[in-house]
């Protein structure tokens, strides 16, 4: 909309400039036309007040963007070009607005149809399993919260990545990982010593995780087979006595830079 009334204001201007300094073949300018009704306190245009000036301006400049049209008329050559250059102007640009319009609510339907039928998938399934009410209704509510989040997009969902050679994509991997490595002491010292191991080591050993609220990144009891360090956002590590060697439970609250694993 913005751009829209940039645009306008930018052929008013350019309108007003035309028929007011403007050359003229035929010496009619549109702003010497007299104004109507005949009962208004200036009969010029350019003795009307500055707002009705540019206002008019503003709605000729609107009526060639959407086609509509304005009564006012053009009395020159240079005075056409304009009309019919802005006409065009508006011909293409209301082209592609009703594409970018059409393509945006294609791309809305086709994602609404989907997680309807994902949701519709989710109650069949529930129903021919005969599964307690009270647990669907539980997983039916954490799926469309779920389906309602914009996921973060990660390196197996882009697949022009896949037309990128091995190399290429490990230094890119290494690029995004290496903020994350940088703060750790012993990290930096092996990327100063060398450079390309830890590129394979991020190629070869570190993957990223995504994780939504309640989602659990291990279970009590689970052997320690990765560490884990906080990019984003904040985990919460319970510690219980049935499961862990501690009198109470503890509850920890990991921030972004800390390290964790199973234990």
């Amino acid at each position: 909309l913005v751009c829209v009334l940039w645009l306008a204001h930018l052929l008013a201007c350019a309108w007003f400039a035309v028929g007011n300094g403007g050359p003229s073949d035929t010496g009619l300018r549109w702003v010497d036309l007299p104004l109507t009704p005949s009962g208004m306190a200036f009969t010029e245009f350019l003795q009307a007040w500055p707002s009705y000036q540019y206002l008019s301006c503003f709605h000729w400049a609107v009526g060639q963007i959407s086609l509509s049209g304005s009564s006012i008329v053009p009395t020159n050559s240079w005075e056409i070009a304009l009309n019919v250059g802005a006409t065009m102007l508006g011909f293409l640009f209301g082209s592609m607005l009703v594409s970018m319009l059409s393509a945006a609510m294609m791309d809305y339907q086709m994602r609404r149809n989907d997680k309807l039928v994902k949701l519709r998938t989710l109650r069949r399934y529930l129903r021919e399993n005969e599964v307690p009410t009270t647990i669907a209704v539980h997983v039916q509510k954490q799926v469309e919260q779920r389906l309602a989040i914009k996921n973060s997009i990660t390196e197996r969902d882009v697949e022009a990545l896949q037309l990128v050679s091995a190399t290429l994509r490990s230094q890119l991997r290494f690029e995004i990982q290496r903020p994350h490595f940088e703060k750790l002491p012993l990290f930096r010292l092996f990327i100063k010593m060398d450079r390309k191991l830890m590129q394979r080591v991020s190629a070869e050993a570190v993957d990223i995780v995504l994780l939504r609220s309640k989602d659990d990144l291990f279970s009590p009891s689970a052997a320690a087979t990765v560490a884990y360090v906080v990019v984003s956002g904040t985990i919460t590590y319970t510690q219980s006595p049935n499961t862990s060697p501690v009198v109470d439970e503890s509850v920890y609250e990991v921030d972004v830079g800390n390290w964790l694993a199973e234990a």
